[in-house]
């Protein structure tokens, strides 16, 4: 949930890409931006599912 109030349901592999300037790396962040300089691996067993809420 947004403060705006929409949701959206992506799938984990798309929320935790890892990949440079991927949509959603600045979504992360409070300042919007997708700070490259840090990165993470994904649990390839889960990236298929929704994430939980």
């Amino acid at each position: 949930m947004f403060g705006d109030g929409h949701a959206e349901a992506p799938r984990r592999k798309d929320l935790v890409n890892p990949a440079i300037n991927h949509l959603w790396r600045p979504r992360w962040n409070n300042d919007n931006e997708p700070h490259n300089e840090v990165t993470w691996t994904v649990d390839r067993r889960r990236e298929d599912q929704p994430d939980p809420r």
